[in-house]
Order: C-alpha cells, then structure tokens, then sequence
C-alpha cells in the first residue's frame, strides 16, 4: 500500500527514524505503519502538534476525549 501512495504522488518512500516507510511532503509526513488493531488497512491515527499542549490535554480531559500517554482522540483517531 505504501508503494502506492508513493507513486500517486510521485515522490519516493523513505524510512523515518523508526524505519517505516514514509512520505515526506512540503509541509507533512504520511507515516505507514503496521495494523494494531485488527482493522486492517486506513487511517488510523494522526500525529499532530499543538501549540499549547497542556491547554488541548486540559480541553480533550473535559471533552471526554483524552486517550492514554497524552494522546487525543480526534474524528474518532487516537
């Protein structure tokens, strides 16, 4: 699936510091990982950085939406 994507856009797949397969684009990298959860192939997580991490835990913990190790379940993704 990775190969994929990487021909769609035509840029090449490089290993991040973890060694999975990724995508670096102009202001973002789609990172390929293995399935976890048994769902099989889609989106399955975003990597995102607030600017104020402790006002979006704080938010997320209202919200019902705070996940495990300081993640944030966002459109239903952790």
């Amino acid at each position: 699936m990775p190969s994929a994507w990487s021909r769609i856009v035509e840029i090449p797949l490089k290993p991040d510091k973890a060694g999975n397969p990724s995508i670096r684009l102009e202001n973002a990298t789609i990172r390929f990982v293995k399935d976890t959860d048994g769902h099989g192939e889609g989106l399955g997580g975003l990597d995102l950085i607030a600017a104020n991490r402790t006002k979006a835990l704080e938010a997320a913990t209202r919200l019902g939406k705070r996940a495990s190790d300081g993640t944030i379940q966002v459109c239903g993704c952790a």
